[in-house]
């Protein structure tokens, strides 16, 4: 699924293109606000770009999530007993390629 949702307005064959910038404040993962248990504040890029011709009802798109292959920590959890925090991470960057025909 392309990260961008929706449809770029076109008509003809003209290319047109989708962005989506999200900024994102620092989360943290427990009640006592640890700096080690948190994800810092980011602004994630997605864009997609959308070629198609609106006669034959063919487009393609191509898409990229995370564009800056940003490392985004998306939980932490400490686990005391053996004294080390793991750490999961978000997906690094995607691409995406989506050809759509419509038949009438």
């Amino acid at each position: 699924m392309p990260p961008c949702h929706g449809r770029a307005p076109w008509a003809g064959t003209g290319p047109s293109g989708l962005t989506s910038v999200p900024t994102i404040s620092a989360i943290f993962f427990d009640n006592t606000n640890d700096p080690l248990l948190q994800s810092n504040e980011r602004t994630l890029v997605d864009a997609a770009v959308t070629v198609g011709h609106t006669r034959s009802g063919v487009s393609a798109t191509f898409a990229v999530r995370n564009l800056t292959d940003e490392v985004v920590v998306s939980d932490a959890l400490p686990i005391t007993n053996y004294g080390f925090i793991q750490r999961t991470f978000a997906p690094p960057r995607a691409f995406f390629f989506t050809v759509r025909a419509a038949f009438q």
